[in-house]
C-alpha cells in the first residue's frame, strides 16, 4: 500500500502516514492469527519456534500485542475515507476469519488466503485517488500480488512436501502427480512475472529490459530446478515493489537521473 502512495502520490507531502496502518493493521492480524494456531504451530517444525508454541511468550501478552497493534491501526485509517477504510479491514477479516479455519476444511483456501495481499495495496490506491478516478493500471500491483502468492506457496509444498502440514490438521494444495504438479506451478509462475513486468514497463524501459532478462533466467530455472522458484521470485517480486518507490523519491527530490 505504501508502495502506491509513493508511485501515484505525493508521499510526502499528503499520505506521509497512509504506510503505517497498513503496518499495524497486518501486525494485528499476523498476533491474531499466531493466536488462533497456536497449538498448531508447535507440532510443525518451520513455527515451533514462534513465541507462543516455544513459550517465549504467554497468550496475554500476545492479545495485548494484538490490541495495541489493531487500535494503532484504527486511529490512523480514521484519517483516511471510506474506500481506504474498508480494504484494510476486509484483508484482516479474511485473513483471521475465513481463510485461517478454511485451511483446515479445503485445500483451496489457498486460492482465498492469497486475496489478502492483494486487497491491502487498494486501499493505498484509494489515499491518492477516488472511485470514479480509477484505471486498469491501478490494479497492477494488486493482480500482481494475487499471483506471486501462488506459485510461491505451492512451490514449497512441491519442495518440502506436504507432510507437517497434514499433520497440524491442514489441507495443502497438492497434486498427487508430480509432473502435472510441477506443470501446474510452472503455469501459475509465468502470472506474476508478466504483470510484474508490466508495471515495470510503466515506469522505465531500460529497468523493464534488466527485469526481463532475469525473469526468462528464473522461469527457465524453474523448469530445471522448482527449488529455484521460491528464491528468484522473491527476488524479482522485491524488485517491483522497491523499484516504483526509489523512481518516484527520486522524481520527488527533483533528480534527473533516470
Amino acid at each position: 500500500m505504501w508502495i502506491y502512495s509513493f508511485w501515484w502520490g505525493d508521499f510526502f507531502f499528503e499520505n506521509n502516514f497512509s504506510f503505517l496502518w497498513d503496518f499495524f493493521l497486518a501486525g494485528a492480524s499476523a498476533s491474531l492469527n499466531q493466536i488462533l494456531e497456536r497449538e498448531e504451530d508447535k507440532i510443525m517444525l518451520r513455527t515451533r519456534l514462534r513465541p507462543l508454541p516455544s513459550g517465549k511468550m504467554d497468550v496475554k501478552t500476545a492479545i495485548f500485542i494484538f490490541f495495541f497493534f489493531f487500535s494503532v491501526g484504527v486511529v490512523l485509517l480514521l484519517k483516511t475515507n471510506i474506500f481506504a477504510f474498508i480494504f484494510p479491514f476486509l484483508a484482516f477479516f479474511i485473513y483471521d476469519f475465513i481463510y485461517t479455519p478454511l485451511k483446515k476444511k479445503t485445500s483451496f483456501s489457498l486460492f482465498i488466503g492469497a486475496l489478502v495481499g492483494a486487497l491491502v495495496p487498494i486501499s493505498g490506491v484509494f489515499t491518492t485517488k477516488n472511485l470514479f478516478s480509477l484505471d486498469f493500471y491501478d490494479l497492477l500491483l494488486p493482480i500482481f500480488l494475487y499471483f506471486y502468492q501462488l506459485p510461491h506457496t505451492l512451490s514449497l509444498f512441491y519442495v518440502f512436501g506436504d507432510d507437517e502440514w497434514r499433520k497440524a490438521g491442514f489441507k495443502p494444495f497438492v497434486i498427487q502427480n508430480k509432473k502435472l504438479f510441477k506443470f501446474f506451478i510452472l503455469f501459475l509462475l509465468i502470472l506474476p512475472y508478466c504483470f510484474g513486468l508490466i508495471i515495470i514497463y510503466r515506469i522505465d524501459f531500460f529497468a523493464f529490459v534488466l527485469s526481463l532478462v532475469f525473469a526468462i533466467f528464473g522461469f527457465v530455472r524453474a523448469i530445471y530446478d522448482t527449488r529455484k522458484i521460491f528464491y528468484d521470485l522473491n527476488a524479482f517480486a522485491l524488485f517491483v515493489f522497491v523499484f516504483p518507490v526509489i523512481y518516484a523519491v527520486i522524481n520527488a527530490l527533483k533528480l534527473k537521473i533516470f
